[in-house]
């Protein structure tokens, strides 16, 4: 499944190597200057570049080692840092020294002065649970302060296998109710929601998304979070229950390389605190609740976390009136957008502050 390539334009100045050190193939880019510019870029603190020696070629085809693509590498990478094993990687960014060098970087977390990672798996459980495999043995100089870090002859044994067992995940752990089929889709499922209808409705393509963060409280397999990385957010945040489906909805946007989005098991409200300790963020650009008013309720704090666009979906059988009034008291603008109609009827509205 090929991926679109980024573009990240860091100032030449922040790109000047300062420590010789690194491996074969890749070195460490960190200064606190550079941390200050991704920040500004993914809304995460203590990031930096590690970035590839050899000049770049195409994304999808871009090896880490001979014959070992990046894209998959980081893909094995992310799998690791979600059992707590390695450094999470952000993005894979084009970086342009000068007009005539274009080198690949990853962005990801800066291990060089933390403090060595607590987790009770070890990496041959994870490369038992995900299918994944590697060339050479664990010696020392992979690690950094306790942290693998080199992914360089990681690979996938059988990717259809893999994808194979991640639709059983969420068929699994990503339905709701009754109905035997997850709430929302990928890798081709069937599912209870139409995605693209949902999008039509809430008229999506005529918000500007460029730099923004955004939350969806109740969001499901995470594919708003998606839509909305795809269409330039910085950073997204999913809320859900159950860890077993957090993994999942982790494990989904690993795989499609939506790599700048959490997803966090919180029992809203009485942990919506926990959103502000956990990602940093005191409120978002775009915040979703669709379809969780049976489950969360539509309340004050919803429009406290947002800074700008709020979607509200209501449920079967509310109406435009339901909601309307207690929307008008939280926002400054309320637009009634009609009823979608691909799970029954139901309300939906986009507030502005």
């Amino acid at each position: 499944m090929d991926m679109k390539e980024h573009h990240l334009a860091v100032p030449h100045e922040l790109l000047e190597r300062t420590d010789k050190t690194g491996g074969s193939y890749t070195y460490i880019l960190y200064t606190p200057l550079l941390e200050s510019f991704l920040q500004g870029e993914y809304g995460r603190d203590g990031l930096c570049l590690k970035v590839f020696k050899a000049p770049a070629t195409d994304f999808n085809t871009f090896d880490w080692n001979p014959d070992t693509p990046l894209v998959f590498c980081t893909r094995a990478q992310n799998l690791f840092a979600l059992r707590g094993l390695a450094p999470r990687v952000y993005d894979i960014v084009l970086l342009n020294p000068d007009p005539d060098e274009s080198f690949w970087a990853q962005v990801t977390d800066y291990v060089g002065d933390t403090e060595p990672p607590v987790t009770s798996h070890t990496n041959k459980s994870v490369m038992g649970e995900f299918c994944v495999s590697t060339n050479w043995d664990m010696n020392k100089k992979n690690w950094v302060n306790g942290w693998l870090v080199d992914f360089g002859a990681f690979h996938w044994r059988d990717t259809t296998r893999y994808e194979s067992e991640l639709k059983e995940r969420i068929n699994e752990y990503a339905t709701w109710g009754s109905n035997p089929l997850p709430y929302q889709g990928a890798f081709g499922l069937p599912a209870q929601r139409d995605m693209e209808h949902r999008v039509e409705m809430m008229k999506l393509d005529e918000l500007d998304f460029a730099s923004k963060t955004v939350l969806d409280i109740g969001c499901s397999l995470g594919l708003f979070c998606h839509d909305a990385l795809e269409r330039g957010a910085k950073r997204a945040v999913g809320i859900e229950r159950g860890q077993k489906r957090i993994d999942v909805c982790y494990e989904v946007a690993n795989w499609l390389g939506c790599w700048n989005t959490d997803f966090l098991d919180f029992n809203l409200p009485t942990k919506r605190g926990k959103i502000v300790e956990e990602t940093g963020i005191a409120s978002f650009d775009v915040v979703y609740a669709l379809s969780v008013d049976r489950q969360v309720g539509y309340d004050s704090w919803m429009a406290e976390m947002c800074d700008d666009v709020f979607y509200l979906e209501g449920h079967v059988p509310d109406r435009e009136h339901t909601y309307r009034e207690r929307l008008k008291a939280d926002f400054s603008e309320v637009e009634y957008l009609g009823m979608t109609r691909d799970h029954g009827p139901r309300p939906l509205f986009r507030c502005r502050k």
